[in-house]
């Protein structure tokens, strides 16, 4: 009996339970905005009318390979000229009017205007002459600026709303699948991407964006905004941002690394796969 008498004397003893309650969730502290740098602007560099891929591997200018050669009639093809290494110069041609956006790995963008108004975006097999049209998930945007990443998804901004509210948008994904969009917190006029993350500047400021929702905006330097580019039709996407080694230059004088850390609730380090 005493070895029970001895337990049931330490159960008397022992201390009550206690019952852990998970403490109330805190709201998300706002992202802190990272600060972007002047830089010296390049040496300005004569406009040649060359389209250089996002991974440099080609060249393509409009119009013929041949320098003496009459271009076609806009109103019958578009004609155009591609350098690669492999091939050297190379003359192509777009069946329609069209536009020449950028050019990545034989696959053209080419901007078309239709019957009624509209401008479509789109992706052109040179070798193979096949065109297909690129689907926006929303019927109401319209194509502002487009073009391919370092490794030939595509990059591109739209725009939807109305003048008095306008709402800009990033769209990404590949050229031959279904493309995802996603609202930006300003009005953009160019977007690039530097890994997962999209760096979209405009008239009124800059930020990063990421595709899981979060942004973090960007202070430009006093004197470095620009105003948006208006009714020139699509242009190629990254011309105002170019980004590379972990950083991005916009406009050629404020420079930002998208995934600097700093204060609040900063996701810009848990994410770093390439995406693009």
């Amino acid at each position: 009996m005493r070895p029970l008498l001895f337990l049931v004397t330490v159960a008397g003893c022992a201390a009550a339970p206690r019952l852990w309650a998970r403490p109330d969730a805190v709201a998300t502290p706002p992202l802190a905005a990272l600060v972007a740098t002047r830089v010296e602007p390049a040496a300005a560099v004569p406009d040649d009318g060359i389209v250089e891929s996002a991974d440099g591997r080609s060249r393509t200018r409009a119009g013929s390979c041949l320098p003496d050669a009459e271009r076609a009639s806009r109103e019958e093809a578009m004609v155009a000229c591609t350098f690669t290494p492999e091939r050297s110069w190379r003359e192509w041609r777009f069946p329609e009017p069209g536009e020449l956006l950028d050019v990545y790995d034989g696959v053209a963008l080419i901007a078309r205007t239709t019957a009624n108004g509209d401008v479509d975006v789109v992706r052109y097999e040179i070798d193979e002459g096949r065109t297909s049209l690129l689907m926006l998930p929303e019927p109401t945007a319209r194509w502002h600026r487009a073009g391919f990443t370092r490794s030939g998804m595509l990059l591109g901004l739209v725009r939807m709303g109305t003048e008095a509210h306008p709402r800009t948008a990033w769209v990404r994904g590949p050229t031959d699948g279904s493309l995802a969009m996603e609202a930006l917190p300003l009005e953009a006029d160019d977007v690039g991407v530097e890994g997962d993350l999209a760096v979209c500047v405009g008239a009124a400021g800059a930020a990063v964006v990421s595709p899981i929702g979060w942004s973090r905006g960007v202070e430009m330097p006093p004197g470095t905004l620009r105003a948006n580019v208006r009714g020139v039709g699509v242009r190629r996407a990254g011309e105002r941002v170019r980004c590379a080694a972990g950083r991005c230059i916009m406009d050629g004088v404020a420079s930002v690394t998208p995934r600097s850390r700093g204060g609040g609730n900063d996701p810009a380090g848990a994410t770093g796969g390439d995406t693009h």
